[in-house]
């Protein structure tokens, strides 16, 4: 299945009066949840649904445990998992607290059979997405 795409017209934030551009912004056709995951994974090995559901949430639960002590986590033909910080420079070294890091990002760095893998993939341009319509509640 083609990785479909629509176009969108920006500007960029820092040059408001710039000339704005059309870039490719990708449509998500969906959601493949965990348990899709674990259903797709257990047809091609000889694990259950199960065991491949209790391993991936095994895994889920220990990246970021590794990542919080410090590791950068490797998985192999996957990619690689690194922790970034975001946040208030100061003027001198000594200035520089904690509390001037406002976020703490997990960055994804995919391998590159990976890479390799999705820069296969079809490109389809669709129409742009229709603007979202929603009901409103209800009062009780």
């Amino acid at each position: 299945m083609p990785i479909e795409y629509s176009l969108v017209q920006r500007g960029l934030p820092a040059q408001p009066n710039s000339p704005k551009k059309w870039y490719a912004n990708v449509r998500s056709s969906g959601t493949t949840t965990e348990r899709d995951m674990a259903d797709k994974i257990s047809r091609g090995t000889s694990l259950s649904s199960t065991d491949v559901k209790a391993a991936i949430e095994s895994l889920l639960q220990e990246i970021p445990r590794e990542l919080a002590d410090g590791q950068i986590v490797q998985l192999g033909d996957l990619g690689s998992f690194r922790v970034t910080l975001q946040g208030e420079g100061t003027e001198t070294e000594e200035e520089f607290t904690s509390a001037r890091v406002s976020r703490i990002k997990v960055n994804f760095v995919p391998s590159a059979l990976f890479e390799q893998l999705l820069s296969g993939a079809v490109l389809r341009r669709v129409a742009a997405n229709p603007p979202v319509v929603r009901k409103a509640a209800k009062k009780a």
